[in-house]
């Protein structure tokens, strides 16, 4: 990444929010200067994506997965697959990665196109932190992502894995990634799929809702995008996933008893060599064929 342009992006940023040059990325502004490990944005109003996430579920989800579970590896390369043609054909492209957590994505993004300019927004200070402190060159923010604070077509790229689901008025943050990427400029997004299967799995994540056929596509062409590609991500243990969920909407638990079983479950799928080499053979499946469902769905959009 070149630090020229890497600093004309916040400097956009500090402009467009009336805030003084540097403090975006430093806590003070004489020689001593120090780096912030991430920057926040102090928003009028409640925090509404922040209502359906928490410190202690960042920790467990990222204790519990480690970014190896491989529905979320088989993700990413997915993302990546997308991706690829736009990364090849832009030069610097700024991209942000709004729901970072710890990094899993940017860090792979950054391996592979060292030239990209990198941005990582979240709502929770924990995933932040950690990810500051390996990645200095990443530029990291704290906001709410229904009201971005960036100024028009600042982004080439917007990223946004397994996000929407927590988010209430995700209207708001369709238009909001509209307004943010420039004309040209493309919008990966993943939610999980099934709106008829919200069951105590959901629940302990704070999902606000699962997303049924065609109304993530519907929504982001209401916002004013194009729907460049649409497929379905662990389409092949699909039916053991319907079954499951469907026997998990019968399932009366307290708080705890949700995150404790959410937990384990994580871990068994994480474990299973059977699932592992089927979620292989749908990713490999899924670069030629369309699926009709899947435990996940994918979108890529572009801005006219």
């Amino acid at each position: 990444m070149e630090l020229g342009l890497a600093e004309s992006v916040v400097r956009k940023i500090e402009d467009h929010n009336g805030l003084p040059p540097g403090v975006l990325l430093y806590k003070g502004m004489d020689a001593t200067k120090e780096r912030r490990p991430f920057y926040t944005f102090h928003q009028d109003g409640n925090i509404s994506s922040e209502e359906n996430w928490s410190d202690l579920l960042e920790d467990m989800h990222d204790e519990s997965k480690e970014g190896t579970h491989p529905i979320d590896f088989f993700e990413r390369k997915m993302v990546f697959d997308q991706l690829g043609n736009f990364l090849k054909t832009n030069k610097h492209p700024v991209i942000c990665d709004f729901g970072c957590s710890t990094g899993y994505m940017l860090n792979e993004i950054r391996e592979e196109n060292p030239d990209s300019v990198l941005l990582g927004v979240d709502i929770i200070e924990s995933g932040l932190l950690k990810l500051s402190r390996s990645n200095s060159d990443i530029m990291l923010f704290k906001f709410d992502i229904t009201n971005i604070p960036f100024p028009n077509e600042l982004l080439d790229v917007v990223i946004c894995l397994n996000v929407l689901e927590h988010i209430t008025d995700d209207m708001a943050v369709l238009h909001e990634f509209y307004r943010a990427i420039r004309p040209g400029g493309v919008c990966c997004l993943v939610v999980p799929y099934g709106k008829k299967l919200y069951d105590y799995y959901d629940a302990a994540c704070k999902h606000v809702r699962r997303y049924g056929k065609n109304e993530l596509i519907t929504r982001c062409r209401s916002a004013g995008f194009t729907v460049l590609y649409n497929n379905y991500l662990a389409s092949l243990i699909y039916p053991a996933f319907y079954l499951k969920k469907t026997l998990g909407k019968r399932a009366i638990m307290q708080e705890e008893e949700r995150e404790i079983k959410m937990k384990e479950d994580i871990k068994v799928t994480k474990e299973n060599t059977l699932i592992k080499n089927l979620f292989a053979v749908d990713y490999h499946l899924s670069r030629i064929c369309k699926f009709p469902f899947g435990i996940r769905e994918i979108v890529l959009l572009q801005k006219d």
